[in-house]
């Protein structure tokens, strides 16, 4: 039956000038013409006339434009953090909600949660100027204007590319879900109608040939439709995109299909901006030079004897351009030194690695990789005092690092604290996929036999499921007595792997022959090690050291 009780709201119905304008008196903070003032998304109301015989239809919010966002991010140099300019302009519902939040609040707080989204996707941004508010003449809208400095707006990906991530957030945003799988009862969507969201990066020269297409996208269901395009010219990159939510609810039988849509449309509106460290007037020169390095690689001009050391020695090149050409930042520029440290290590120029890892570690003091790169190259170089500093520094910033602890025996082994490289030793094997590893078990064996027991024991506690199924299992075999030293041998002389296998098993034969005081034998073994050319292993390194302090020179 009709009642007072299933009416929550009463608006004025205005007939002017042969328009209808529905208005709601009690709404404070409203701007521009009536036609942009009206009550949107009541869906029916009742007419209090004496001729009223229906419900009318109240205007709808689907095709009302609820935001507008524009962002800029201008790339002035790419070694310097870029600057993005943020223009959203809010309507209606939203631009009468900032305006009561701007009056209520202080502006501290309002300014805070204006740049919050930005803050989400950039940890590090810095407003480089203060807040800046554009009203409307004509329409209910208010424009919010904020500019930031984007600190690691850049990061370096795995191929060596600058990563430069965007996100169309408002769009996200208006899309966001509750982290279930099922409903028993309809989700509200909370305010339907038009987001806009475009996204352009602009560069200072030209960064990617002309020609490429632009990608478009679209998706959608009963509830929304979004459509965009991501597109990358030469000096820009360009991301648009346009989401109407056109219903009320997504009712509980349409939501596993709704979940499945968003996940995909997720995917593009978070997009990332791919440029080369080298400018695109140096990418024939490179190609050539590195086409000319592989032709010399199958060739046999150059020779290298594992396929880390061919990667490494092609990419020590790559990343050699990469720090000539001007585009990293600082922090991007200590990333790429530790990144030819190490191979500068795997092609067996520890000096050079130096030089790196000590250049990084000047730009970034606290850079783990660069610390962890470091640690091992001093093992290489016969330095365990260097070696210890730098893993006691990184167990410093993570006491639970086991690979930092292993570098720490190690450098404690290599020092002749068997105590201490004991005590590590136990410390990293707590982590059963150490012991899966296999490697740490078979330098406690060492440790134990250097301090005196047959090492058996040391390995005793640990069950044959825990160990590893494949290499290095000979070699443990081995050192609980299960097979000799021949067999551990010849165990490594099969697979893909045996220049590496071989490296690893005459190394941990030499130094318990070491243990055992057949300085003669372990000499033998360890020159068997290194023959094997694998420079990029502990082994390698360890096996040069050893004769090194015996003053043997390696074959």
């Amino acid at each position: 039956m009709p009642s007072p009780l299933d009416f929550d709201h009463v608006i004025v119905r205005v007939d002017l000038k042969g328009a209808v304008y529905w208005l709601d008196g009690t709404r404070n903070h409203q701007t521009g013409a009536l036609a942009h003032r009206q009550s949107i998304g009541f869906g029916k109301g009742l007419w209090l006339g004496s001729e009223t015989a229906t419900l009318a239809d109240l205007p709808p919010p689907y095709d009302e434009l609820r935001m507008r966002v524009e962002d800029v991010v201008r790339v002035d140099r790419f070694a310097q953090d870029p600057q993005l300019e943020s223009r959203v302009t809010y309507r209606g519902d939203l631009a009468e909600g900032l305006r009561e939040g701007m009056a209520t609040q202080p502006a501290s707080d309002v300014e805070t949660a204006l740049a919050q989204p930005y803050s989400r996707i950039y940890p590090k941004i810095k407003r480089s100027s203060p807040l800046q508010i554009e009203e409307s003449q004509d329409d209910n809208a208010v424009t919010i204007i904020q500019k930031f400095t984007v600190p690691d707006f850049w990061r370096l990906s795995e191929q060596g590319l600058l990563v430069g991530r965007i996100q169309l957030w408002s769009l996200i945003d208006a899309l966001r879900y509750p982290a279930m799988q099922s409903r028993t009862q309809p989700l509200a969507i909370a305010v339907p109608g038009v987001f806009e969201q475009r996204v352009v990066i602009n560069f200072p020269e030209d960064v990617v040939p002309a020609g490429n297409k632009p990608q478009d996208f679209e998706e959608g269901d009963a509830s929304f439709d979004i459509h965009g395009t991501h597109e990358n010219t030469p000096r820009k990159f360009d991301s648009d995109a346009v989401l109407q939510l056109r219903a009320d609810t997504v009712e509980p039988a349409d939501w596993t299909e709704h979940i499945a849509k968003l996940s995909k449309v997720e995917l593009q509106l978070g997009v990332a901006a791919n440029i080369p460290t080298i400018p695109l007037s140096q990418v024939d020169s490179i190609k050539a030079e590195v086409s000319s390095l592989e032709s010399d690689l199958r060739s046999g001009k150059i020779k290298v004897n594992t396929k880390i050391q061919s990667e490494s020695l092609l990419r020590s090149i790559v990343m050699t351009r990469a720090l000539d050409a001007g585009r990293l930042s600082d922090p991007l520029r200590a990333q790429v030194l530790t990144i030819r440290g190490v191979d500068y290590d795997n092609i067996g120029d520890p000096g050079k690695a130096l030089a790196d890892f000590n250049n990084a570690l000047k730009i970034a003091p606290d850079s783990r990789d660069a610390e962890s790169g470091a640690a091992v190259n001093a093992l290489a170089r016969n330095d365990p005092a260097r070696a210890l500093e730098l893993a006691d520094r990184l167990l410093a910033a993570n006491p639970k690092d086991t690979e930092a602890l292993f570098i720490r025996a190690k450098a404690h082994y290599a020092a002749k604290q068997y105590t201490l490289a004991q005590q590590d030793l136990q410390d990293v094997l707590k982590d059963r996929a150490a012991v899966r590893r296999g490697y740490p078990l078979l330098l406690l064996y060492l440790t134990a036999r250097r301090m005196g027991s047959d090492g058996k024991e040391a390995l005793a506690r640990y069950s044959s499921s825990e160990l590893p199924r494949d290499w290095p299992r000979p070699l443990l075999d081995w050192a609980t007595g299960k097979t000799d030293a021949d067999g551990a041998v010849q165990s490594a002389r099969s697979g893909a792997d045996i220049k590496e296998q071989l490296c690893e098993a005459y190394f941990y034969i030499g130094e318990n022959y070491l243990a055992n005081g057949d300085k003669r034998h372990a000499e033998e073994y360890f020159h068997r090690s290194i023959d094997q050319g694998v420079t990029e292993f502990y082994e390698d390194g360890a096996a040069r050291n050893e004769l090194a302090v015996k003053g043997a020179a390696a074959r």
